[in-house]
Protein backbone atom coordinates (compact mmCIF):
# COMPACT_ATOMS: atom_id res chain seq x y z
CA UNK A 1 0.00 0.00 0.00
CA UNK A 2 1.65 3.86 -0.51
CA UNK A 3 1.79 5.89 2.08
CA UNK A 4 -0.91 8.15 1.64
CA UNK A 5 -3.43 5.68 1.97
CA UNK A 6 -2.34 4.33 5.13
CA UNK A 7 -2.52 7.75 6.55
CA UNK A 8 -5.84 8.46 5.13
CA UNK A 9 -6.84 5.26 6.60
CA UNK A 10 -5.08 6.30 9.77
CA UNK A 11 -7.15 9.74 9.86
CA UNK A 12 -10.82 8.53 9.07
CA UNK A 13 -10.10 5.68 11.85
CA UNK A 14 -9.47 8.55 14.08
CA UNK A 15 -11.91 11.03 13.13
CA UNK A 16 -13.71 7.81 13.86
CA UNK A 17 -12.90 7.34 16.69
CA UNK A 18 -13.14 11.18 18.13
CA UNK A 19 -17.23 11.75 17.09
CA UNK A 20 -18.02 8.26 18.52
CA UNK A 21 -16.33 9.84 22.03
CA UNK A 22 -17.36 13.21 21.63
CA UNK A 23 -21.17 11.36 21.46
CA UNK A 24 -20.42 9.11 24.09
CA UNK A 25 -18.77 11.33 26.31
CA UNK A 26 -22.15 14.13 25.77
CA UNK A 27 -24.61 10.93 26.94
CA UNK A 28 -25.79 11.08 30.33
CA UNK A 29 -24.96 8.18 32.84
CA UNK A 30 -28.11 8.73 35.26
CA UNK A 31 -31.37 10.24 34.47
CA UNK A 32 -31.78 13.65 35.05
CA UNK A 33 -34.36 13.64 37.58
CA UNK A 34 -34.38 10.82 39.74
CA UNK A 35 -37.10 8.74 40.63
CA UNK A 36 -38.57 9.48 44.43
CA UNK A 37 -40.80 6.48 45.95
CA UNK A 38 -43.65 7.37 47.29
CA UNK A 39 -43.50 6.19 51.58
CA UNK A 40 -45.05 2.77 51.84
CA UNK A 41 -44.91 3.13 55.48
CA UNK A 42 -47.94 4.80 57.31
CA UNK A 43 -48.81 4.71 61.22
CA UNK A 44 -51.98 5.77 63.00
CA UNK A 45 -52.74 5.78 66.57
CA UNK A 46 -55.79 6.74 68.98
CA UNK A 47 -56.01 8.03 72.49
CA UNK A 48 -59.12 6.10 74.75
CA UNK A 49 -60.43 6.10 77.90
CA UNK A 50 -61.45 2.38 78.51
CA UNK A 51 -65.15 2.96 80.02
CA UNK A 52 -64.99 0.05 82.29
CA UNK A 53 -61.71 0.54 84.10
CA UNK A 54 -61.22 4.36 82.81
CA UNK A 55 -57.82 3.53 81.91
CA UNK A 56 -56.31 4.83 79.52
CA UNK A 57 -54.91 3.36 76.46
CA UNK A 58 -53.30 4.21 73.06
CA UNK A 59 -54.06 2.07 70.20
CA UNK A 60 -51.21 2.34 67.32
CA UNK A 61 -51.37 0.88 63.50
CA UNK A 62 -48.42 0.47 61.35
CA UNK A 63 -49.06 -0.17 58.11
CA UNK A 64 -46.40 -1.39 55.20
CA UNK A 65 -47.52 -1.68 51.62
CA UNK A 66 -45.55 -4.09 49.52
CA UNK A 67 -47.30 -2.87 46.35
CA UNK A 68 -44.56 -1.60 43.62
CA UNK A 69 -45.93 0.31 41.26
CA UNK A 70 -45.32 -0.17 37.47
CA UNK A 71 -44.28 2.99 36.74
CA UNK A 72 -41.71 3.26 38.44
CA UNK A 73 -40.08 0.96 36.28
CA UNK A 74 -40.23 3.39 33.06
CA UNK A 75 -38.13 5.66 32.82
CA UNK A 76 -39.55 9.45 32.68
CA UNK A 77 -40.67 11.25 29.33
CA UNK A 78 -38.51 14.89 28.99
CA UNK A 79 -39.27 17.02 26.39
Amino acid sequence: MKRRTVIYIAMGVTAAHLAAFYYIGRMHALPREPYIAPPNFSLGWAKFTDPATHEKMVYQEFTVSTHVDKTASEPKQTP
